[in-house]
């Protein structure tokens, strides 16, 4: 069985593919990043301004930030699904 060895050409194609495959996921990610991020910006600054002095912080900043975490994580998982196509 012979064994064969791939050339200096396909070693850069391959190469240039993974280069592109990572770019694309990451442009994926970011870009699905930016509407949620402005959207919770914007609930953080409103929440700020309607706040009453008894309203308990630490509980509301704990579900934002799971919220906003899980919203991280699916558009981790988007964008990991779309650069596969």
């Amino acid at each position: 069985m012979a064994v064969t060895r791939s050339t200096s050409r396909q070693q850069l194609d391959d190469k240039l593919a993974n280069g592109l495959h990572t770019r694309r996921r990451q442009h994926f990610f970011l870009v699905g990043m930016l509407q949620p991020s402005l959207t919770w910006c914007a609930l953080g600054l409103t929440y700020l301004l309607v706040k009453t002095p008894r309203t308990d912080d630490a509980v509301w900043l704990s579900g934002i930030l799971a919220l906003y975490a899980l919203q991280i994580t699916t558009v981790w998982y988007q964008s990991e699904s779309l650069s596969t196509r």
